[in-house]
C-alpha cells in the first residue's frame, strides 16, 4: 500500500471511531434520563436507533467539515483538543434544529443532547490520551496551548521528528519560537493527516507549491525550517535552492533543547565532510599574556581577530585602523567586554609607512597579525593601482616596521584567491606573500602567512 493509501485507511479508521463513540455516547444519553422518569417511550428501540443514527451523522459531517478525522492520535496536541470541542458544539447545533424538524423532540429528552456531547467529548479525548500516552508517556501534553503571534513556518522533517519538534516548541516556556502551518515530510508519507493539529501538507517535491500557498494565504513567505535527519547535505542543498527562488528563509530546527531555538543555517550544514574542532591550546600558548598589534583592526577579519585574541587572554592589543568608524565599533566592543583591558587605538593608514613605524616601534608588541586591504575584488578590478598600493605596499610597510621594532612573529592575513590568481585582488594578495617571505628571510622574525578563503 502507498504511503497516501496508509494514510487515508488510517483517517477512514479514526472517523469510525469517532462515529462509534458518537452513537454509544447518545444512546447512553437517552437511556439515563428515561431510567430516571420511568418515562420509556412506546417505540423506544426504533425512537432511540434513529436518534443515535442522527446524531452520529452529524456527529460524522462536523468531523470532517473541522477535519479532525485527519488527527494522528499519537502525536495529539493541543490544536486537535480545540477542534474536538469545536466538532461536539457543531454537532449539537445541526442536530437540534434536524431533531426538532423530523418530530418535534417528541420522546427525545432535551437533557440527552447535552449528556451526550459531553460524553461523546470524554470518549473522544480518552481514545486520543491513550494513545498519546502509549508514545510520550505524557497523555496530559494534549492540553499544551501554543502561540498564535510567532512567526509563521513550514516544518520540513519525517512524521516522528516532526512530532517531536512539535512537542518541544508547544513545551517552551513563554511559547514557541514559531507557529508551524504545515509540516513537509520527506516523502509525504503522512499527507492529508495531522501531526499534533499541523496538518503534513505532503513530500519536498510539494515544497516549492506549499510555500506558493502559504505566502499567498498568509500575506507573507513563511520561514523554512528544517529538523532532524533531513539537514544533511544533500536535502539541505535542494530545500536552499527552493526557498531562494521565493526569498523564503531557511533555518535549522533540533530535537530535544535544540528544538526549542531557531539556528541559522550553517555553511558546514552543506559541506559533505565532517566539521573539524581545531585545538586552540597551541596558540593560546603563543599569544597568551603577550601585546598583539592588529593592522585593518576594525575590517571583518581584523575584528574578529582582535575577538577572538581577547577571549584567548592576550595582555594588551594596539588596533591600527584607517576607518574612525571601525576603529571606534571595535575599540568600544572590546572595553564593554572587558573595561580593564590595555587596548591602544591609532588611527592610521598602513600606507603611511612612517606613521606605522612609529606606532609599532613605541608598542613594542610581540606578535604582529596584519589584516589591513582592499578586498572587493570588483572594485579592485576597477582600481588596480589602489589595490597594488594597500594590498603590496601596506604589507611591505608592515613587515618593515616589525622588523623595524623587533617583532618576535608577524601573521599575514592572506586569501584563498592568491592560489593561481586570476583577478587584481589575488593577485596582489600573493605578490605581497612573495614579497614578505622575501623581507624576512635570514631575519630573526617567524613569519606565517593564512589564505583565509
Amino acid at each position: 500500500m502507498t504511503p497516501r493509501g496508509e494514510a487515508r485507511r488510517a483517517m477512514i479508521y479514526t472517523l469510525s471511531f469517532d462515529a462509534a463513540m458518537a452513537f454509544l455516547s447518545m444512546a447512553v444519553a437517552l437511556i439515563i434520563p428515561w431510567a430516571l422518569s420511568n418515562g420509556w417511550p412506546d417505540d423506544v428501540l426504533w425512537l432511540g436507533v434513529k436518534v443515535c443514527a442522527t446524531f452520529t451523522i452529524c456527529g460524522v459531517g462536523a468531523l470532517m467539515i473541522i477535519g479532525v478525522h485527519k488527527q494522528v492520535w499519537r502525536h495529539s496536541g493541543w490544536p486537535d483538543a480545540i477542534r474536538l470541542i469545536q466538532a461536539g458544539l457543531l454537532t449539537a447545533l445541526v442536530f437540534l434544529p434536524v431533531v426538532f424538524l423530523w418530530n418535534r423532540l417528541t420522546g427525545v429528552p432535551r437533557s440527552a443532547i447535552i449528556l451526550a456531547v459531553l460524553i461523546w467529548l470524554a470518549l473522544m479525548f480518552s481514545g486520543r490520551m491513550i494513545a498519546l500516552s502509549r508514545s510520550t508517556n505524557k497523555p496530559f501534553q494534549l492540553f499544551t496551548p501554543i502561540r498564535a503571534d510567532a512567526p509563521p513556518a513550514v516544518l520540513i522533517a519525517t512524521g516522528a521528528e516532526a512530532a517531536q519538534v512539535l512537542r518541544d516548541l508547544q513545551m517552551t516556556q513563554g511559547g514557541a519560537a514559531v507557529r508551524v502551518l504545515g509540516v513537509i515530510e520527506s516523502v509525504g508519507a503522512e499527507a492529508g493527516r495531522a501531526i499534533r493539529g499541523v496538518p503534513v501538507l505532503g513530500g519536498l517535491s510539494e515544497l516549492a507549491n506549499v510555500l506558493d500557498v502559504l505566502a499567498v494565504r498568509y500575506d507573507q513567505m513563511p520561514w523554512v525550517a528544517v529538523a532532524g535527519s533531513l539537514r544533511d547535505q544533500l536535502r539541505q542543498t535542494e530545500i536552499l535552492e527552493i526557498a531562494a527562488t521565493r526569498k523564503a528563509s531557511v533555518m535549522a530546527l533540533g530535537s530535544g533543547k535544540e528544538g526549542l531555538h531557531l539556528l541559522p543555517v550553517k555553511p558546514a550544514d552543506l559541506l559533505s565532510r565532517p566539521v573539524r574542532d581545531l585545538d586552540p591550546t597551541p596558540v593560546k600558548h603563543a599569544l597568551s599574556g603577550r601585546h598583539i598589534f592588529i593592522t585593518g583592526a576594525g575590517g571583518t577579519i581584523g575584528s574578529e581577530l582582535a575577538r577572538q585574541c581577547l577571549d584567548i587572554g592576550v595582555g594588551q592589543m594596539t588596533l591600527f585602523e584607517g576607518s574612525e568608524y571601525n576603529l571606534y565599533s571595535v575599540e568600544l566592543e572590546l572595553l564593554e567586554r572587558a573595561p580593564d583591558f590595555a587596548v591602544t587605538a591609532q588611527l592610521g593608514d598602513v600606507r603611511d609607512a612612517t606613521l606605522l613605524k612609529s606606532t609599532m616601534v613605541k608598542a613594542q608588541p610581540e606578535t604582529v597579525i596584519h589584516a589591513a586591504a582592499l578586498k572587493h575584488v570588483p572594485l579592485m578590478e576597477q582600481n588596480p593601482c589602489e589595490a597594488i598600493l594597500t594590498n603590496i605596499g601596506g604589507a611591505l610597510n608592515s613587515i618593515d616596521a616589525a622588523l623595524a621594532s623587533g617583532v618576535k612573529r608577524f601573521v599575514f592575513i592572506s586569501t584563498d584567491k592568491a592560489v593561481d590568481p586570476d583577478n587584481v585582488m589575488g593577485a596582489t594578495k600573493r605578490l605581497a606573500e612573495l614579497a614578505i617571505a622575501y623581507r624576512a628571510h635570514g631575519q630573526k622574525i617567524s613569519v606565517s602567512m593564512v589564505r583565509f578563503g
